[in-house]
């Protein structure tokens, strides 16, 4: 999420150890908050699915986000298996699942935690 305005400013997703989510907008040393939405821990990792519109969210507590970049109005809960803090979040390269009929296309996603579990994640999207 790194949008650019016609008035040169830009959109940022960030988020930090108390917990919150944010989108700025702004440039150079001007940046507001737009909207901001709590977690339970702080933020470790971040990272955006293959079209912009949703990130996935890591916290120091294990716990894995889907999050709605437009406004933070939707979030929701993926997985709460790892038992220590998530370091990374990725997705695959050109990972993106076909369609198939009856099927919704969707992306694959690996995490990491500080103990050195990695996940496997498959994000399927609803049509």
């Amino acid at each position: 999420m790194d949008d650019e305005e016609e008035d040169g400013e830009k959109s940022l997703l960030v988020g930090g150890g108390d917990g919150i989510i944010r989108i700025l907008k702004g440039h150079d040393l001007e940046w507001n908050t737009i909207s901001e939405v709590q977690l339970d821990g702080p933020i470790s990792s971040i990272s955006l699915v293959s079209d912009g519109l949703e990130a996935v969210v890591g916290t120091a507590r294990g716990n894995i986000y889907r999050v709605l970049c437009e406004d933070l109005t939707s979030f929701q809960l993926l997985e709460t298996s790892h038992v220590t803090g998530i370091n990374c979040i990725t997705f695959l390269q050109d990972s993106k699942l076909s369609e198939e009929e009856g099927e919704n296309a969707g992306d694959i996603c690996l995490t990491g935690s500080e103990d050195g579990c990695i996940k496997v994640l498959v994000l399927f999207y609803q049509t």
